[in-house]
Formats: structure tokens, C-alpha cells, sequence
């Protein structure tokens, strides 16, 4: 008998602490509400949707211009004309692996989704304890995407055109940067959990 009232004492003891702490974690996830909204100049009750920053922004077009100028330079070697057997050769395996050394350096936008989610994975889980949906999250994370996507792509259009370059593999990049960002908003789900 003595045993089980300590037992029962010990268990509500800890779903009282346990409860204490889910407490503080949303009066913490309200705090920092607080500051978003304060920081984006926001009035209400309205936490900011975006998971990007400035910095954020920046360093995704960085990468993306990165991919499409590494595109925009491989298709320029093509048009050059040397008179060096040795880097004809040398040119040469550039452009027969162009389509791969391409999508191995769009391993670097991937890493970056990778790295931002995990960065943003307290403010995820802090946007669904305030009141907002995974789907709400991953649907403004895809556009956000799409958006930064969409205007480095057109830039990169303007620039092919501009110098008769081939468009095929700028097509390609924006397919592979379209699936990397279906793959990275799947891992936002994952941080439905804290």
C-alpha cells in the first residue's frame, strides 16, 4: 500500500513537472512571437510565415546563381576556339560531362535546404504551438522556394539568350532544384516534434 501512494505521489510529481515544462515552452515560443513580429514591424497576433531571412534569401540565390553560371560558363567553353591539342582535350571533357558537373554542384543548394531546416527547427516547432499547420509551413516554404527559383531562372534566361546559348540544360537545373525543394519541405514534417 505505502509503496503504490509513493509511486502514484512520484507520478503526478512528474506530469506536473512535465506539464510545467510544456508550459514554459509555449510561454518561450510566445516570446518569440513576439520579437518576429516586432522585428518584421508586424501588429497582431500574427507570427511572420516565412522561415526565410534576409540572410537566408540571399545565401539561396547565391547558390542558385552559383549552379546557373556554372551552366552559363560551360556553354561559353563551348563556343571557344583553340588551337591547343592538349586543351581541346582538356576543354573537351568539360563538355562531354557538362550535364553531371552541373547536377554535382547542385548538391550545394541541396545541403543549404538541409542546413536552413535544421537551423529553423525550434521556430517550426514554435509556429505549430502558436497555432499554425505543417501544411500551411511547408506550403509557404515552396513558394518562398519557387519564388527565389523563378527569378534566378529568368535571370539566367535573359543571359542565355543574350548570348545564344543553349537552354536545355538551364531546364534541367530547375527541374533538379524542383524536386530538392519537394524533398526538404518532406523534412519539415519532421520537426513537428521538438
Amino acid at each position: 500500500m505505502y509503496l503504490s501512494q509513493k509511486y502514484n505521489q512520484t507520478n503526478s510529481i512528474n506530469n506536473g513537472d512535465f506539464y510545467a515544462q510544456i508550459l514554459n515552452v509555449k510561454k518561450n515560443c510566445l516570446k518569440q512571437r513576439a520579437v518576429l513580429n516586432k522585428m518584421s514591424g508586424e501588429k497582431g497576433d500574427n507570427m511572420k510565415k516565412s522561415l526565410f531571412r534576409i540572410a537566408d534569401v540571399s545565401e539561396l540565390s547565391i547558390a542558385y546563381i552559383f549552379c546557373f553560371t556554372i551552366n552559363i560558363l560551360i556553354e561559353y567553353i563551348k563556343t571557344l576556339e583553340v588551337d591547343s591539342y592538349i586543351l581541346q582535350v582538356f576543354i573537351q571533357n568539360f563538355i562531354d560531362y557538362q550535364l553531371l558537373i552541373i547536377l554535382l554542384f547542385t548538391f550545394i543548394v541541396f545541403i543549404f535546404h538541409y542546413q536552413m531546416l535544421q537551423r529553423k527547427k525550434e521556430e517550426i516547432f514554435c509556429k505549430i504551438l502558436v497555432g499554425d499547420t505543417i501544411s500551411n509551413i511547408r506550403i509557404w516554404y515552396v513558394l518562398e522556394c519557387l519564388i527565389i527559383l523563378t527569378f534566378v531562372f529568368l535571370l539566367s534566361i535573359i543571359v542565355n539568350i543574350y548570348f545564344n546559348f543553349n537552354l536545355t540544360n538551364n531546364i534541367y537545373l530547375v527541374l533538379v532544384f524542383i524536386i530538392y525543394i519537394i524533398v526538404s519541405a518532406r523534412k519539415v514534417q519532421k520537426h513537428e516534434n521538438f
